[in-house]
C-alpha cells in the first residue's frame, strides 16, 4: 500500500475513532483495513501503530504531570525505566548499569 495513501486510510480511522471514543479500535481498524483490501500483516502493522500512539500519549501525560510537580525529564525517565525492570530486583545487573548509567549522565550535567 502507499505511504499517502495508508495515511488516508489512518486519518478515516481515527475520525471515525474519535466519534466514538468508547469503542473498540482494533475491530474498527480491522473492519475499516479490510473493506479497503488491506493484508493480515498490515492490519497487524496498523494496530501496533495504534498501540504505540497510545503508549506515547501516555508517557507524554505522565511526564507533563511529573514536570508540574517539579521532577526534571532526567529524573522521569529513570524512575520509569527503573518501574519496568522493577520485577527483575535491585540486586539484578541489567538495574544496576542501568542505575549506573544515570548516575553517570547525571554527574556530566547531561
Amino acid at each position: 500500500m502507499e505511504n499517502n495513501l495508508m495515511q488516508t486510510y489512518l486519518l478515516e480511522i481515527m475520525e471515525e475513532y474519535n466519534k466514538n471514543p468508547n469503542g473498540n479500535i482494533d475491530e474498527l481498524i480491522t473492519s475499516k483495513l479490510q473493506e479497503k483490501g488491506a493484508t493480515d500483516e498490515t492490519i497487524a502493522s496498523v494496530k501496533k501503530s495504534f498501540v504505540l500512539i497510545e503508549e506515547n500519549n501516555n508517557n507524554l501525560q505522565a511526564l507533563t504531570q511529573a514536570k508540574a510537580q517539579g521532577t526534571s525529564r532526567q529524573q522521569w525517565l529513570r524512575e520509569s525505566i527503573t518501574k519496568a525492570f522493577g520485577f527483575l530486583g535491585d540486586d539484578n545487573m541489567i538495574v544496576k548499569l542501568i542505575n549506573k548509567f544515570f548516575d553517570k549522565i547525571q554527574n556530566k550535567g547531561i
